[in-house]
């Protein structure tokens, strides 16, 4: 169905809806803006696209995932796992020394 047959039907179901309540200009001008946003036409709805997919960052290869210097990588595992709250891990971290050190000793 081209955009014109479109408007047009757009308009009658309107026009039956709201009657004397509006002029025909404004019903025709609300017509084409609902055909213009439920358009697939590219240039009317602008740039916008629902991308899916991708490949997941644990199948990344490893000269993508070290690009930026591992970062990436150590914000990743940061975030994986480790939803401690102070209750469970008292307060400790597990992975770091318990003592002080000294930069004097090193």
């Amino acid at each position: 169905m081209n955009r014109a047959v479109k408007i047009r039907n757009v308009f009658q179901e309107l026009h039956g809806v709201v009657g004397a309540k509006s002029t025909s200009f404004e019903i025709l001008q609300c017509a084409n803006a609902l055909v213009e946003m439920f358009s697939d036409d590219e240039k009317a709805c602008g740039k916008f696209d629902l991308r899916t997919g991708g490949l997941p960052f644990e199948n990344w290869s490893l000269d993508a995932a070290y690009a930026d210097g591992g970062w990436r990588i150590l914000e990743y595992e940061m975030g994986v796992g480790t939803d401690f709250n102070e209750e469970e891990w008292g307060g400790e971290c597990p992975h770091m020394p318990q003592e002080t050190i000294k930069v004097e000793n090193l």
